[in-house]
């Protein structure tokens, strides 16, 4: 139990004592707020998936060495390293904690620019390097910028603009709705209807959509809208739209909670585009205002695509 407290305290929620024994109703709301964060069953309870990934999120820059491999390594270090290297201008892509290629080729960049061993290990004289040129540099990163960039290059306008939009079930109308009224102002729209999260992720990369809108129904009367972030890297295009939405969707769903909020979901980490993940509910609302919160979308869509950061 203390392993657990203790791994809890180091991704962020707050336990008390990290070292006391106890299964404490502070320890399970960390437990929900830490499920919460990483997209996970909100069970309140340690279960497989929840232990793995406070293991991945506990794990400090040295703690291993870090390489390209199958099934890739993931984890708070690999979040580090992205960050350390994004600031230095290597391109290592959004710092969310998978160690893929494009990581990969950052990193031996880097090695070959410090005459280090380009063998694409991260170990320890790569992380000494890294540490010490990092305090030479600023603290934004590469892949932030980038998106920046790119969306300040984006046609002012929804024509052609090509949008994904996705569900997890009950919100089918909403989604079709949402397509209609995007259509009408031009914009290419999908929707996709893949019951596995991480599936419509993939189509939304496959389709090289510039935008992913994904929406889940809650039983309470809520509107949170999310957009990809860690503690070191955050979508700036993401963060906009989470902006624009929640309020005049919250309005309309009267919700007494509503929020704008960064989180590591893994709809929102495996999109390679700005992604917003709303929370909406509850059903009979939602259901009777249907038309109204697509109209809501669309608006607050044009109004992002106008001045997306």
């Amino acid at each position: 139990m203390a392993d657990i407290r203790r791994r809890l305290y180091l991704a962020g929620c707050e336990v008390g004592d990290s070292q006391t024994h106890s299964f404490t109703q502070l320890t399970q709301e960390a437990v929900f707020l830490f499920q919460t964060t990483e997209g996970l069953a909100e069970t309140g309870e340690v279960d497989h998936a929840t232990w793995s990934a406070l293991v991945e999120a506990s794990r400090s820059l040295g703690d291993r060495p870090l390489y390209l491999r199958q099934p890739m390594l993931r984890g708070q270090d690999v979040v580090d390293l992205q960050h350390l290297l994004g600031k230095l201008g290597f391109d290592a892509g959004r710092a969310d904690g998978f160690f893929g290629s494009q990581t990969a080729n950052a990193l031996i960049m880097f090695q070959q620019n410090t005459a280090l061993n380009d063998d694409g290990i991260c170990g320890p004289a790569t992380i000494a390097t890294l540490n010490r040129v990092a305090t030479r540099s600023g603290e934004e990163s590469v892949a932030s910028l980038r998106e920046r960039e790119r969306l300040r290059s984006l046609p002012r306008t929804l024509e052609d603009t090509k949008i994904a939009i996705g569900e997890t079930g009950g919100l089918g109308a909403l989604a079709e709705a949402i397509r209609r009224t995007l259509r009408q102002r031009k914009a290419q729209c999908s929707v996709l209807r893949h019951p596995n999260i991480t599936a419509q992720a993939d189509q939304a990369n496959q389709l090289n959509a510039e935008l992913y809108l994904g929406f889940e129904l809650q039983n309470n009367s809520i509107c949170n809208a999310s957009y990809f972030a860690t503690d070191k890297f955050f979508s700036p295009g993401g963060r906009r739209l989470a902006e624009i939405v929640v309020a005049p969707v919250a309005k309309i769903l009267s919700a007494a909670e509503f929020k704008a909020v960064g989180m590591r979901l893994p709809i929102l980490q495996k999109t390679k585009m700005p992604a917003l993940w709303l929370y909406v509910g509850p059903p009979t609302v939602v259901v009777r205002n249907t038309a109204e919160i697509a109209d809501a979308v669309t608006k607050s869509v044009h109004q992002w695509i106008a001045q997306p950061v």
